[in-house]
Order: structure tokens, then C-alpha cells, then sequence
């Protein structure tokens, strides 16, 4: 594996850490996070993510929009059977999100808790969805075991979180 290969893998899955750290500390603790670290924890992760997004078109793409496309649609291909290269501008979409959620977090502080719990949810949601698509559909097989186990582990929390609300227990 090459220098540049290594790099690009190695921030997705430091970009998937941080997410999945900071999103488990946002179930816990609630919609506005965890605190002044949770905060830096969840922009240092998207700031990790356009630094992959960099090195893919670096070290993959050769900074080619059209490349990109290409080879997203190969890989669509392979693991669907729909040769459809639009998933790039989902990557697209999905730093910016990342990116701007972490942003207002971090430096509109009084305004991002009292967001609408919709548009919070949104994000976290769409968010969910690329990260579930890019480890457990896309990832590789090591990749596709951590993410099924990151993703069981978010849904066992928030089961038990729901069932704690129906109950009228805290834990």
C-alpha cells in the first residue's frame, strides 16, 4: 500500500472515530453535546474528513472532478449493479453538512442548542446514513465489521434510551 493510499484510509478512519465518539457522546449527554471538548472533538472530525476528501483527490483522483465520478460509479457498480457516480456529490454534501454543523457548534455557541430539534436530527440523521453506507455498504471487510459493531452499539444505546423514556427510568 502506498504512502498516499495509507493516509487516505487512515484519516476516514480517524474521521469515523471522532464521529462516532462524538455522536455517542451526544446520546448521552443531549442534542447540544457534550461540551466545550465534545464540540472541538466534532470539528477536529469533519476538519479530519475534508483533509480525507483532499487526500482521495490527491493521491486517487489526481484532482479530477470527472475521475472521481468514474470511479465512484465503478464501485457503485460493483456492490449494486447501478453504475452511478453521483455518490460523490453525497461526499460533497455530506463535508459540508459535517463541516458547517461543526462550525456552528463550535463558534455560534448561544444560537446552535436552541436550534430546531427537526434540523438537528436532520443532520445526524443524513450523517448516519453516508457514515452506515460508507462502512458497512463500500468499507472494506475490516471496515464493514467495525462499522456493523459501531452501528449495532448506536442502536442498542438508543433502544435502551427509548425504552428508558418509556418506562420513566433515567438510565
Amino acid at each position: 500500500m502506498s504512502s498516499g493510499e495509507w493516509l487516505t484510509r487512515i484519516t476516514a478512519w480517524l474521521a469515523f472515530a471522532l464521529w462516532f465518539i462524538t455522536f455517542l457522546q451526544m446520546q448521552h449527554v443531549g442534542r447540544t453535546g457534550p461540551g466545550r471538548g465534545g464540540k472541538f472533538v466534532w470539528l477536529a472530525g469533519s476538519a479530519v474528513m475534508l483533509i480525507h476528501v483532499a487526500l482521495a483527490f490527491q493521491f486517487h483522483h489526481q484532482w479530477s472532478h470527472e475521475a472521481a465520478i468514474v470511479e465512484t460509479a465503478r464501485q457503485t457498480a460493483e456492490v449494486t449493479g447501478m453504475n452511478w457516480g453521483g455518490g460523490v456529490w453525497l461526499n460533497y454534501l455530506f463535508t459540508a453538512v459535517w463541516l458547517s454543523d461543526a462550525c456552528w457548534r463550535v463558534f455560534c455557541p448561544n444560537s446552535y442548542p436552541s436550534r430546531a430539534r427537526w434540523f438537528g436530527a436532520g443532520v445526524h440523521v443524513f450523517l448516519a446514513f453516508i457514515w452506515f453506507n460508507a462502512t458497512v455498504v463500500f468499507g472494506s471487510r475490516a471496515m464493514q465489521i467495525v462499522g456493523v459493531a459501531a452501528f449495532g452499539w448506536l442502536v442498542v444505546q438508543w433502544w435502551k434510551r427509548a425504552a428508558g423514556r418509556r418506562s420513566g427510568s433515567s438510565c
